[in-house]
């Protein structure tokens, strides 16, 4: 660590403190989640993106939530959390080919992990958002039948 990073844990603390006071500021929340990147503390910068993520989908800035979600997925790009969000928020932008993107990547994770149910249910979203493509119907319907072999 150089002698500048050694200050990063009093300025988060010192941060922390105005976010403490003033829960709406989401300027001061990513400079947290950047200076916890900054020292390596990933697991940290995480929670605090998806603290600024959340709060900026409540205060109804959608653009800036889709980028703190990207960011998460770049520091973890299994975030299940961020990619179903993902999907979400690109659907009620209108952006459905980003959305549907987002939403396969989760569902493709699901499966990975073997868990046919949840891909399922994230898959619908996908097929909600495309209901005349052969490609997906086939897949749903492959789903469909991967998770009744597993209940």
């Amino acid at each position: 660590m150089c002698s500048s990073d050694l200050k990063i844990p009093a300025a988060i603390e010192e941060y922390q403190k105005i976010v403490k006071k003033d829960p709406k500021d989401l300027m001061t929340l990513n400079a947290i989640g950047d200076l916890y990147m900054r020292i390596g503390k990933n697991d940290e910068a995480l929670s605090t993106f998806h603290t600024l993520a959340e709060k900026s989908v409540e205060a109804g800035m959608v653009p800036r939530a889709i980028a703190v979600y990207k960011r998460i997925t770049k520091l973890d790009p299994d975030s299940l959390v961020a990619l179903e969000k993902l999907g979400e928020l690109y659907s009620m932008q209108g952006l459905m080919r980003d959305s549907r993107t987002y939403y396969q990547q989760a569902a493709d994770i699901h499966l990975k992990r073997r868990d046919p149910e949840k891909a399922r249910v994230v898959f619908e979203r996908v097929l909600m958002l495309d209901m005349d493509n052969p490609k997906l119907l086939k897949r749903m319907g492959d789903l469909y039948v991967r998770s009744e072999e597993h209940t």
